[in-house]
């Protein structure tokens, strides 16, 4: 799976272009209550290895912090 740095204004576009996108926010939990990309999830530390595995990979996923 091919890895690529992109800019925030390509992840807007991206959001509102597509449906097959999973965001996932690797900030603390208060850090992430304090604000987030709506439908983003939470996924800090452990959490994040653990739930890899569950992840669609079909879909493009972008990791955010």
């Amino acid at each position: 799976m091919p890895i690529k740095n992109i800019s925030v204004e390509d992840l807007s576009l991206m959001v509102t272009r597509r449906r097959d996108i999973t965001i996932i926010d690797v900030r603390t939990p208060t850090e992430f209550r304090r604000g987030h990309i709506p439908g983003a999830l939470n996924l800090y530390g452990e959490k994040l290895t653990s739930h890899v595995k569950d992840l669609d990979s079909s879909s493009v996923v972008a990791v955010v912090c």
